[in-house]
This record gives structure tokens, sequence and C-alpha cells, in this order.
């Protein structure tokens, strides 16, 4: 990536329509571990629980994912679809992430490098339904040093 994409978080989309009472952040959580028993393979695991108003059957709820290494370079950048976990009180509805978002790996010892190890995660949440979208307007942030 370049140096244009230096300490960019994910832009909000224009279009969403900021609302807690329809969208809002009920758990999240990140780990790194490392998952090989000879050599590094260093994973990073977010965990988001999403509560949404529910309005209608049809709904999507995704995130915009931003990485960015230890001089705040954007490395990765994805977005994530959360998936139905079941009813939740207040009307509502929750949604799930749960998985591997980056990886760091090593051939053995002196094959790695430091420098496109994640540090810092940030995130933007989005609800669709019934043709609008909506967000908490939050830009959530993990900083993993």
């Amino acid at each position: 990536m370049n140096s244009y994409w230096t300490n960019q978080p994910p832009n909000p989309r224009i279009e969403a329509i900021p609302s807690l009472k329809m969208v809002n952040v009920f758990q999240e959580s990140i780990t790194k571990k490392n998952i090989a028993s000879m050599f590094v393979d260093i994973q990073t695991f977010l965990f988001v629980k999403v509560w949404v108003k529910n309005v209608a059957n049809t709904k999507n709820v995704w995130i915009d994912v931003h990485i960015f290494d230890r001089d705040d370079v954007l490395i990765g950048a994805n977005t994530l679809t959360l998936q139905y976990e079941g009813s939740a009180d207040g009307n509502g509805d929750f949604f799930l992430l749960q998985q591997s978002i980056y990886q760091s790996a090593c051939a053995g010892p002196g094959w790695c490098s430091t420098s496109r190890d994640d540090q810092k995660i940030q995130y933007r949440l989005y609800y669709e339904v019934n043709n609008q979208i909506f967000t908490d307007g939050i830009l959530h942030e993990f900083n993993l040093y």
C-alpha cells in the first residue's frame, strides 16, 4: 500500500443514518494468538456482537475494517458480514462476527519482520433494513501494542 493510506480510518458511508436506537455494539473484543506449535503464526481475532432493531425480516449487518501496522500505515482493509445469532430484548436481534481478521506468519526464527504486524484495528458498523442504512456513528478502535 502506498503512503496515501497512512492514518486513514474507514470513512463513514455518507448514506448511513446515525442511530443508536437502530444499531449498536453489544460486546466487542480482540485477541492475538500464536496458532502454530513450531513457528510463529500470529492471528488477530475480532469478536463483535451487535444489537439491531427488528423492523423487518430481511436485514444485513456488516463492518468496514482497517488494519494498521506500527507506523500507522494501512496494511489491510475489508468489509465483513455479521451472521444472525438470535432474538434479543427490546424488539431486537443479535448479529455476530467472530473470526480471524489478520495473520502475521513467519517461516522460522529470523524469517519474519514485525513491521507488518498489526498494531491498530478500526471499524465502522452498518445495518441495512427497509432500503435504509443505519450506523452507530462510532469509529471503533483497538490498539494492540
